[in-house]
Order: structure tokens, then sequence, then C-alpha cells
């Protein structure tokens, strides 16, 4: 099985997958593997999130980190490891759903918007803080709460990031997680081809 933290060193963008159904898995997982991501999230609100979630698994598990997002309950956290899930990404701080996820072997990266929620979900257990939303909270967020945060505290900020900030922000966090920018319902290939090509050219 890959190594989460190694896949996202290696390329430290985050597809968000919002809304993919199991009959575009294959082809948009190709798409983006092809592109050189690491890293996929199917989000739990997308149309039979969880056999999209076994399709990507058992193609692509065996190198690329394959998880869930948008999970919001512990009960969800059985459901995506069962599916081949070994990330459990969240909109928010909710420490059953931290203490679950480490309970079940898989990486917890929850959602925080303050110090507090940052602090609390790192008590639970989270093995990445993932900032939310990006574009609300900032770069100047972003570098305030790092320099309070214990040392090597992995950042992951989502919602807001395009092509023209994710250099930006990179030299404050570790990694971007990225939606609609990249991936959304309706794409046909050659769009999201250009696209994933865009963002893994405007890291160098």
């Amino acid at each position: 099985m890959a190594d989460f933290f190694d896949n996202l060193t290696l390329t430290p963008i985050v597809p968000v997958l919002r809304g993919i159904t199991p009959d575009d898995a294959e082809w948009v997982a190709d798409i983006l593997v092809g592109a050189g991501y690491t890293v996929m999230e199917t989000t739990l609100n997308s149309v039979n999130a969880y056999k999209t979630i076994r399709i990507m698994a058992d193609k692509y598990g065996h190198a690329q980190s394959i998880g869930a997002g948008t999970v919001t309950c512990p009960d969800q956290v059985k459901s995506v490891k069962a599916a081949g899930a070994t990330f459990v990404i969240s909109p928010n701080t909710n420490t059953d759903v931290i203490k679950a996820t480490k309970d079940a072997g898989l990486v917890s990266i929850p959602g925080c918007f303050t110090p507090s929620e940052c602090f609390h979900a790192l008590d639970a257990g989270a093995d990445v803080l993932k900032l939310f939303p990006g574009d609300v909270l900032g770069i100047a967020f972003a570098k305030a709460i790092k320099a309070v945060l214990p040392e090597n505290t992995p950042l992951c900020v989502t919602g807001g990031v395009h092509m023209d900030n994710i250099k930006a922000f990179l030299t404050v966090v570790e990694s971007v997680g990225i939606g609609s920018a990249l991936y959304k319902a309706g794409k046909s290939p050659k769009q999201l081809q250009a696209c994933a090509k865009g963002f893994i050219a405007a890291l160098k």
C-alpha cells in the first residue's frame, strides 16, 4: 500500500472529486495519475461514492493514495475503509470522526477554521490539518497559525486554490486541495487533462 505522506510530498495537490460517479471513476483517475497526481479524494456527497472509491482503490491503490472526503460521522469511516480508502477528510473538526479514523488505522485530515479547532483536532489525533475555506482564511492566516502550532504540523489549504495562487500557498503550507478549479462533473476528458496538467505546471 502506498504511503500517504510520501505521495503528498511527491505531488502536494489533493484533487477533490465532488460529484464524480462510478461510471467516470476510472477515466478520471487515469487522467489524474497520468498527469502526475498521487492522491485522490472522492467526496461522500457524490452518488455511489463508496463504489467510486473502490474502483479507484482496486486500480491505483497500490501506488496512489485513495481517500474519502466530506466524512462527517464516525459510521462513515468504517464504510470508506471497507471501500479501500486510506485517508479521511472532513469539512469540520469532529473529534469523534478523528478518533474513529485513527482507530481504523487511516490518516485523519479534519477541516479547521480557528486556532481552537486546530488544537482540538491535534489533541484528538489528527495527522494533517485542513484549513478550510482557504479563500476566506487566506495566506496570512496560514502563516500565523503555523507559527503557533506544534513544529512540523502538516497543513493543507482547501477552498479557493487556483493556478494563480497555488505557489503562494505552497510557500506556507505542505499541500493544497483543489475542487472545481480542477474537476467538476460534466468536464470532458480533454478539459480535465488540460486542467490537470496546468496545475502540475503551476507547481514548477
